[in-house]
């Protein structure tokens, strides 16, 4: 990376990141083929390092996706293929990193049925069953699976902090919303 901050060439700088993308990265003037539009953007996510000697580019041709990191200097650290799904995010780890995952749970039912499903939603959650969260229990179900995963593979445990709906804040009860309030944190040791 430059002292202005910009991309130099050959370091996964746009002329690279343009390819990767798999649109031609050439320095003429003409308008690329119109074709070229429906598979913008061809860069999903970019995110700095903390200490900014690092940068993570989230990448995609067609639906083929893929993860690169590369060090200031142009070197590459990591190029990985990467699960299907846009990518929406990129964190770096640490102590000083919190993650955020938001997402509703249930929509619309009655105020009663809703407090049923986010309650074994939040179960789930909380128990770190990833296969417990149907693709309807949430918005974010995939998400949220995710991070469950990542959870487990961190040794994580999941605590609910607060669970309700739209009912309990708005009034209305007849289709409510649900929200749920999830802390991730290290295992006390056994």
């Amino acid at each position: 990376m430059s002292e202005s901050g910009r991309l130099r060439h050959g370091d996964g700088g746009p002329e690279e990141a343009t390819a990767a993308g798999g649109c031609p990265a050439t320095s003429t003037s003409a308008a690329p083929p119109v074709e070229t539009y429906g598979r913008l953007p061809a860069i999903d996510f970019v995110s700095l390092s903390p200490s900014g000697d690092r940068f993570a580019l989230a990448a995609r041709d067609g639906e083929n996706r893929s993860l690169f990191v590369r060090r200031d200097d142009g070197q590459a650290e990591v190029a990985t293929r990467l699960q299907p799904g846009k990518v929406r995010d990129l964190v770096w780890g640490g102590d000083e990193t919190l993650v955020v995952v938001s997402s509703d749970l249930s929509h619309y039912h009655d105020y009663a049925t809703a407090q049923a499903l986010d309650a074994r939603t939040a179960a789930a959650i909380v128990a770190g069953d990833a296969m417990g969260i149907a693709d309807d229990d949430a918005c974010g179900a995939r998400p949220i699976r995710g991070l469950l995963v990542a959870a487990r593979r961190h040794d994580l445990g999941v605590r609910l902090l607060d669970l309700r709906s739209s009912g309990d804040t708005a009034g209305d009860r007849e289709r409510v919303v649900g929200y749920g309030a999830f802390a991730l944190s290290s295992r006390p040791p056994s």
